[in-house]
C-alpha cells in the first residue's frame, strides 16, 4: 500500500508580528471553533427581539418585577457582557443583598443551534485584543447583557446575611430588572472612598465616575461594601486564603501593535464583587443538592504531596471545594459566557417552574452527602462537565499562547540585553522560569550555562530549592516571602511560536 501523505498550504495567514496575529495563530492552533452558523445567528437575533419586547411593559407572570431595585454592574472598564448586578440594603440582623444574573437559559433553548454552538465553545475566551464570545453578540452584548437602563429578564438570589458573614435563608427566582448604573471597579471605589490609596489615576478606558452618584446608588455601594467585609471575613474564620491575581495587562499603540505588559491592579471592589458571587454560587449549590437538581458542581481537591495543584473543574456530583472551605459550591453568576452556568441555570428554572418563588434555600451549613450517578442522565451530565472543564483549560491555554506571543514581539528590542526573572521550579533539564517584564513563562536549560564557572550552582540552587520549599504557602496563597530574582541574556525571540531563549550572562558573553 501507499503510505505517502500529500499536504499543500491552504493559505497565508501573514507575519507573525502583524497587529492581532498572536490572538489569530493562538485560536488556530489550539482549534477554536470561528464562526457562529446560520442557524444559530438566526435563533439570536430572534431572542433579542423578544427581549426588546419586554422593555417598558408589565412583568409577565412568571417573573417578580425588580425594576425598583437600583441594582448595579460593576466590571472591568473594557467589559460588553455584563451578567450580574448587585443591590443591598442594611437589615436589623445584617444586610439583605440581591444578586441578579442574566436568564440566558430564556434566550437559548436547550437543544437549539445556539446551545450547540454553546456547547461547543463552553466558554468565552479573554484575549488582549478581542474576545471570542461563546454566544453571539446580539445576545453576549445585548439582549443578555444588563445594560443600564434596559429591561432585562433575569434569575436572581435573594440573601439573607448576618452581621458575622454568615448565610442565612435566600430565595430563587425569576425576575425582570433594570439596571440603574454601569460601574467599573475604579468608579465604584472611587465613588465609596474618593481619597482612597488603591485609586489608579485614571481609568484604562479614560471614564471618569459620575460626579453626582444617585443617593440610592451610592446607598447601595456603602451596604454591598458592608456586606462583603462581614462575608470577607467569616470566610478567613473558616481558612480561606486571600487570593490575589497575577494576571497581565496588554497595552497597544494606535496601530495595534503590543508594546508594554504591566500586573493587573486587584482592587477593593473586586473583592467586594467576588464576595457577592460567591454568597450567590453557595446557595444556589445548596438548592441544587437539597433538591436533587441536575446542575453542575464546582469541585476543588484538597493539595497533596502528590497533588500539590489540583484544579478546580465540574462535577455531576457533590464534593467540597477546598480553595473555598465550602462543602458543596457551584458556578451560577455568569451564564454569558459559561455554559456550564447556563446548565444550572435551567437546573433552576425547571425547579422554579414547579415551586413557587417563595421557595427558601438551605443555608451553606446543609449535610454533604456524595452523590454519585445512577441513570444514564447522570452520566450524560457527568460527560458534560468532563467537555467544559477541558474546554475551561482550553481557553487558558488560548490566553497564555497569546500573552506569549506578544511577550516574544514586546521583548525583541531586548536580544543581546539582560532580562530579569523568578525561577518557579528546576527539572531535570533546567529551569522553569517567569519572567519579570511580562509575567509570561520562559525555559532557562542547563546547557544554557558553560561547565565549570559555578553559574548554575549554589545561589541558583538555594533560590529554586526555597521556593519549592514553600510551594504549599503559594497554593494557598502567600504572597509575604520574598521571591529570589535572577538574571539571563536574552537571544532570541520567536513571535510566531511564543517562545523566548535565555543563556547565563557567562556563556552569552
Amino acid at each position: 500500500a501507499d503510505n505517502t501523505y500529500a499536504a499543500r498550504p491552504a493559505g497565508i495567514l501573514g507575519i507573525a508580528r502583524e497587529p492581532g496575529m498572536a490572538g489569530r495563530l493562538s485560536l488556530l492552533t489550539h482549534a477554536i471553533p470561528g464562526a457562529f452558523s446560520q442557524d444559530a445567528l438566526n435563533e439570536s437575533e430572534s431572542a433579542a427581539r423578544t427581549v426588546a419586547a419586554l422593555h417598558g411593559q408589565p412583568a409577565p407572570s412568571e417573573r417578580e418585577d425588580l425594576r425598583a431595585l437600583p441594582l448595579i454592574t460593576i466590571d472591568d472598564e473594557s467589559a460588553h457582557d455584563f451578567d450580574d448586578a448587585l443591590w443591598a440594603e442594611p437589615t436589623e440582623t445584617g444586610w439583605r443583598l440581591v444578586v441578579a444574573i442574566a436568564d440566558v437559559s430564556a434566550c437559548v433553548p436547550a437543544g437549539s443551534a445556539l446551545d450547540q454552538q454553546a456547547h461547543l465553545r463552553g466558554t468565552s475566551i479573554y484575549l488582549p485584543d478581542r474576545v471570542v464570545p461563546m454566544l453571539p453578540p446580539a445576545l453576549s452584548e445585548n439582549a443578555c447583557s444588563l445594560l443600564p437602563g434596559q429591561d432585562r429578564p433575569c434569575l436572581f438570589m435573594d440573601l439573607s446575611i448576618t452581621r458575622q458573614g454568615t448565610l442565612g435563608r435566600a430565595r430563587l427566582g425569576r425576575g425582570l430588572m433594570r439596571s440603574a448604573a454601569r460601574l467599573s471597579y475604579t468608579q465604584a471605589l472611587r465613588a465609596l472612598n474618593p481619597q482612597h490609596s488603591a485609586i489608579p489615576a485614571a481609568d484604562i478606558s479614560g471614564q471618569d465616575t459620575p460626579q453626582n452618584p444617585a443617593p440610592a446608588v451610592l446607598k447601595s455601594l456603602h451596604a454591598l461594601w458592608d456586606a462583603a467585609q462581614a462575608l470577607q471575613a467569616e470566610a478567613l474564620r473558616r481558612g480561606v486564603e486571600p487570593q490575589h491575581d497575577e494576571s497581565w495587562l496588554v497595552s497597544h499603540d494606535t496601530q495595534g501593535n503590543a508594546v508594554s505588559f504591566t500586573p493587573r491592579t486587584t482592587l477593593p471592589t473586586h473583592d467586594m464583587v467576588a464576595a457577592c458571587m460567591v454568597a450567590a454560587n453557595t446557595q444556589a449549590a445548596a438548592l441544587l443538592h437539597h433538591h436533587g437538581l441536575a446542575g453542575l458542581f464546582r469541585t476543588h481537591a484538597a493539595f497533596t504531596s502528590r497533588q500539590p495543584r489540583p484544579t478546580a473543574r465540574y462535577s455531576a456530583t457533590t464534593a467540597p471545594h477546598a480553595g473555598l472551605r465550602l462543602a458543596c459550591y457551584t458556578h451560577f453568576t455568569s451564564p454569558i459566557r459559561r455554559y456550564a452556568d447556563l446548565v444550572t441555570h435551567r437546573a433552576l428554572a425547571d425547579f422554579l417552574a414547579r415551586a413557587p418563588l417563595s421557595t427558601f434555600t438551605p443555608t451553606q451549613a446543609t449535610p454533604l452527602t456524595h452523590t454519585q450517578p445512577s441513570s444514564s442522565s447522570d452520566t450524560a451530565l457527568e460527560a458534560l462537565a468532563a467537555h467544559l472543564s477541558m474546554t475551561e483549560r482550553r481557553a487558558t491555554d488560548v490566553a497564555q499562547a497569546c500573552l506569549n506571543r506578544l511577550a516574544a514581539q514586546v521583548l525583541a528590542p531586548l536580544i543581546g540585553h539582560p532580562v530579569e526573572f523568578h525561577a518557579l521550579t528546576s527539572t531535570r533539564h533546567g529551569l522553569r522560569v517567569r519572567l519579570t517584564k511580562t509575567g509570561t513563562p520562559s525555559f532557562l536549560p542547563w546547557s544554557a550555562f558553560p561547565s565549570g564557572t559555578g553559574a548554575c550552582d549554589t545561589l541558583l540552587h538555594d533560590g529554586v530549592a526555597s521556593r519549592r520549599s514553600d510551594s504549599n504557602e503559594h497554593q494557598t496563597g502567600n504572597r509575604n516571602r520574598v521571591e529570589r530574582v535572577f538574571s539571563a541574556v536574552l537571544i532570541a525571540t520567536c513571535p510566531s511560536r511564543g517562545t523566548v531563549t535565555l543563556a547565563s550572562p557567562v556563556h552569552a558573553c
